[in-house]
């Protein structure tokens, strides 16, 4: 069965940084997380990326960081946009945020490779588009972990309604 981002899949692990997608590092997975590393199941990945303001350069008179008074150019939205989609994932746009924020969902089987090239391409778009990476989601298709035992504090058996 395909894994599909319709609401019905159950979040089984996240972090708010890429340093936890570190191959050696697995304990941000999560119990079924390992697991699917260790078994090669196809999981569902969620990686998030807020567009910021372009950055004033401080030669040319600012402070090196996004000003306040600048807005998201629509171009930068739609170049991240492209990259993530050439790479295979789908992406959807969350308009409602402070900036806009770009969610990357695709379905793959984790390895220690695969962890490290996410880890590699986060810390790459942030150097070569004005965007800031908010972090990865683990998500799976099957009964809620919270009945299993799973506490809401790993983050494990919150059902989706959506993209996040």
């Amino acid at each position: 069965m395909p894994l599909v981002d319709d609401g019905t899949l159950v979040t089984v692990a996240r972090a708010m940084d890429d340093a936890a997608l570190q191959a050696g590092d697995q304990a941000a997975l999560g119990e079924v997380g390992r697991q699917a590393l260790a078994e090669q199941q196809p999981v569902l990945v969620r990686h998030r990326y807020e567009v910021l303001p372009p950055r004033v350069p401080r030669y040319a008179g600012g402070t090196g960081t996004a000003a306040d008074e600048q807005s998201v150019r629509e171009e930068d939205v739609a170049a991240l946009r492209e990259v993530l989609d050439g790479e295979g994932f789908a992406v959807s746009l969350d308009a409602t945020a402070a900036h806009p924020t770009l969610q990357a969902t695709r379905a793959q089987v984790l390895t220690p490779l695969s962890l490290a090239q996410a880890r590699a391409r986060a810390t790459g778009l942030e150097m070569r588009y004005p965007c800031r990476y908010l972090g990865w989601e683990l998500a799976v298709a099957g009964p809620d972990p919270a009945a299993e035992g799973a506490g809401p504090a790993t983050g494990r058996g919150e059902r989706l309604s959506g993209p996040a």
